[in-house]
């Protein structure tokens, strides 16, 4: 990863929202696992601490497609756990965490254009 790739072409951010509490005023509290390039599947807890979490970086690197192709992202927060696959491989994870009610999962973006395809969400 080169830091200057990414802020060229995107310098903007987005995020996946899990747990997030859209009805509080300000910026809801949540866990943002992170959408953008250089910062992808690491997790912040907004409300909270900020960087939590692990993140396999070697794994990360070997996986990651370039700038301008699609990723796939997969979360799966179950049990007070939270893992994040990236194209197929789990790249980050956290084992325990406080956000621990029902909430909202939301999309993040700011400052450039994003697309999405292929959402799924499946409840167990």
């Amino acid at each position: 990863f080169a830091p200057e790739d990414d802020e060229e072409l995107f310098s903007g951010g987005t995020g996946y929202l899990i747990f997030s509490d859209i009805g509080a005023p300000g910026y809801p509290k949540s866990i943002e696992v992170e959408g953008r390039h250089r910062d992808v599947a690491e997790y912040y807890a907004i409300g909270g601490p900020g960087k939590i979490g692990e993140v396999d970086l070697e794994a990360k690197r070997r996986v990651i497609r370039p700038l301008g192709q699609w990723n796939t992202m997969e979360i799966m927060a179950r049990g007070g756990k939270i893992v994040t696959s990236l194209n197929g491989v789990p790249i980050s994870k956290i084992d325990k965490h406080n956000y621990n009610y029902a909430g909202n999962i939301a999309f993040q973006i700011q400052g450039r254009k994003v697309s999405w395809r292929n959402i799924r969400v499946k409840a167990e």
